[in-house]
Parts: structure tokens; C-alpha cells; sequence
């Protein structure tokens, strides 16, 4: 099922830089496909993957869910 379509990858590709760039985790290559995101990253081994992806996820998940209201109308529990 097609979701990122239109101009939402470009808003989901910034939003994923902007979370990176604040947890100081550096973006060394990605693709932001219709269905999902690849992205090979390097950060500090102090740094939990598993925070790192919940905050990717849920921050781009919100903010696109309160920009693009068709998103939020078809993933309701806030998540996409």
C-alpha cells in the first residue's frame, strides 16, 4: 500500500534529517520509498538503537499525521 506518496517524502526525508541531526546521528545514505525508509546511519554507541528508531518513528509519524490530515484520517492510532 502506497503512503508515501506525493509531497510527502520530501517532508518525511527533512523531518528525518532534522531528528538525526539532534540526536547527533549522522545519515550516510537513504531512500525513501512509497511503503517504507531505508537508511544506513552512523551514531554513538552510547545511544540505544531502539531509541533512536522510536523517536525516529514517532516524531515523523506525528508531524506528518498533523500535516497531511489524509494520513491521520487512515492511520488513527497515531502511528503509520
Amino acid at each position: 500500500m502506497a503512503v508515501l506518496t506525493g509531497d510527502i517524502p520530501k517532508r518525511c526525508q527533512g523531518l528525518l534529517i532534522q531528528v538525526c541531526d539532534a540526536g547527533d546521528v549522522r545519515i550516510l545514505s537513504g531512500v525513501v520509498s512509497k511503503d517504507h525508509i531505508h537508511m544506513h546511519i552512523e551514531y554513538r554507541p552510547s545511544l540505544s538503537i531502539r531509541d533512536l528508531v522510536k523517536r525516529l518513528k514517532g516524531r515523523s509519524s506525528r508531524l506528518l499525521q498533523k500535516d497531511y490530515p489524509e494520513l491521520h484520517r487512515r492511520y488513527w492510532g497515531k502511528h503509520l
